[in-house]
């Protein structure tokens, strides 16, 4: 599997890796969870995938994701680093989540194609 869905657009561009790097790549593993193990951008090609990375293009909220978590991911998707959020950040918004009962996942709307073959 290629590994560029999960880094972070300057990661790609310029090899460089920081913690602000290490939450874009936590804002995929949260859609990753939120589609119950679908392939980060599904139907891109690798090519297409970094190229959606680098020029800040998002992937969309999955179906069975509801905004609130959505946002969480948002955040940590910001092209820049320094505006990216904090790992404390994101723990405090997930832990809210929790707090409120707070439903985040429709797992009857998570589509069938996420779980195509991408080869």
């Amino acid at each position: 599997m290629d590994v560029c869905r999960w880094m972070a657009p300057e990661s790609l561009t310029a090899g460089e890796t920081s913690v602000k790097s290490d939450v874009w790549s936590f804002g995929v593993l949260l859609w990753e969870l939120s589609t119950l193990g679908a392939t980060p951008y599904p139907g891109k090609s690798v090519d297409e995938a970094g190229q959606m990375i680098t020029t800040g293009q998002h992937m969309e909220c999955p179906a069975s994701c509801l905004p609130d978590l959505y946002s969480v991911m948002q955040q940590c998707w910001r092209l820049a680093p320094e505006e990216r959020a904090d790992f404390c950040a994101c723990a405090a918004h997930l832990d809210r989540l929790l707090e409120n009962n707070t439903d985040y996942l429709l797992l009857e709307d998570v589509p069938a194609e996420y779980f195509a073959d991408l080869k």
